[in-house]
């Protein structure tokens, strides 16, 4: 130990001892001032690293979400757009319908003229010649002037438009033209003396008003064929209030999409048999489910 810090009364550990609290005492502060600013320094940057990132992340929210907003606006204007497009096509489908359905009016008006005269009996006497077979046959020229057959208006049939004709109208149109040419059937062939074996068998026509109109069901059973020209009228109200009612409200129903599905199987069914003593050789006889 140097002699200058030898006081006989301080030994050497002492010495380092205060040295070492004064050093600390006047140092301590300017160590502790100097990290604090460092790590002032650092936390600073931190900070405004964490407000860029966030602000970063603010402004691609934003982005997308103005994306996702006017993606969605487009998908929904899309929407609405097809909707209305198809609401349109819809409407303009079940006015081509209903101006297919009504378009002649002298039809009906020569279809219920029929319903005074016997006409399974008029068809079998008009193939006869003679008188009588002139008299029904002039009677048949008389029925086609008053439906102007030889001079219908043409319209567009509006098959091509059922994919947007809800089933229920589509079923009562199809019941109401097939009542509706029956008449016209018979009538033509009253004019050209043909019997009846060229005329289809009125059943699924009449099956499928029983569907349509269940409670003239006995008229039917009592009347049979005879009884379409006078259930006409009610047939055309009929279509009509169903589609008003669709156009109202679409047939979502179960139970009207069933019964539409039975008016459809009630006029489509096929009931037609061969002419009696139609002699088909056999090698010319289809199989009976080939169509």
């Amino acid at each position: 130990m140097p002699d200058w810090l030898s006081f006989g009364w301080v030994t050497y550990p002492q010495w380092t001892a205060l040295i070492t609290f004064i050093c600390g005492y006047f140092l301590r502060p300017l160590i502790d001032k100097w990290f604090g600013h460092r790590f002032d320094v650092k936390l600073e940057n931190l900070r405004s690293e964490i407000r860029r990132t966030e602000n970063a992340l603010k402004a691609d929210l934003e982005a997308k979400s103005i994306e996702f907003a006017t993606l969605r606006n487009s998908a929904l204007s899309g929407i609405a757009e097809n909707a209305a497009d198809l609401n349109q096509r819809r409407l303009d489908a079940i006015s081509k319908l209903w101006k297919h359905a009504t378009s002649n009016p002298a039809l009906k008006k020569m279809a219920q003229a029929t319903q005074t005269i016997r006409m399974e009996k008029a068809i079998e006497y008009a193939a006869k010649d003679g008188d009588v077979g002139d008299k029904v046959r002039r009677l048949a020229e008389f029925l086609a002037n008053l439906g102007q057959l030889d001079n219908l208006q043409q319209f567009e049939n509006p098959v091509s438009d059922r994919p947007f004709i809800p089933p229920e109208v589509w079923a009562h149109y199809l019941t109401y033209t097939h009542a509706l040419y029956y008449p016209v059937a018979q009538v033509t062939l009253m004019r050209t003396g043909l019997d009846k074996r060229f005329l289809s068998d009125p059943q699924s026509v009449l099956n499928a008003i029983e569907v349509v109109l269940p409670h003239q069901k006995n008229f039917i059973a009592a009347h049979g064929v005879a009884s379409i020209p006078h259930l006409l009228d009610e047939l055309e109200e009929k279509l009509l209030s169903v589609i008003e009612s669709n156009l109202k409200t679409p047939d979502t129903d179960n139970a009207i999409l069933e019964r539409s599905k039975n008016i459809l199987k009630a006029i489509t069914e096929s009931s037609y048999n061969p002419p009696h003593g139609m002699d088909i050789p056999e090698e010319f006889k289809k199989p009976p489910n080939d169509a």
